[in-house]
């Protein structure tokens, strides 16, 4: 069961507006990649890994590794509450804006992986 502590803990990630816009990404799509999350909201390494910490700290968050790849997540445990206290703002220009850029960066992404699918394609089939 968790305590006050715990609750004051969590409470804190929601107390800031980097914080408040990770959040919003993860509610979005699930999970964020640190190096998109920090090309999407315009900020540091230094400060994604910084807000991170809080939130793992909180236990907020749970962390996945894929060869150089970082993923995070909400904690399915913590995903309805997290939900409820995101749920007034999710509609702020600031959190949409947010959405938007990671939103474009992971079809750019998906368009980039699908040209070079089709130019290994090609090459195989020329013998070039």
């Amino acid at each position: 069961m968790a305590n006050i502590e715990f609750y004051q803990t969590l409470y804190q990630c929601f107390s800031d507006q980097t914080r408040l816009r990770i959040i919003s990404l993860m509610l979005r799509f699930k999970q964020v990649c640190t190096i998109d999350m920090e090309w999407a909201l315009d900020i540091t390494q230094a400060k994604s890994s910084r807000h991170l910490r809080v939130m793992d700290h909180a236990k907020l968050v749970k962390r996945d590794r894929t060869d150089n790849w970082v993923f995070y997540s909400i904690k399915p445990e913590i995903l309805s509450m997290a939900e409820e206290l995101m749920r007034p703002m999710m509609n702020d220009p600031v959190l949409e804006k947010d959405a938007e850029h990671y939103r474009n960066m992971l079809i750019n992404r998906e368009l980039a992986a699908s040209k070079l699918y089709l130019k290994s394609i090609v090459s195989v089939q020329t013998g070039q």
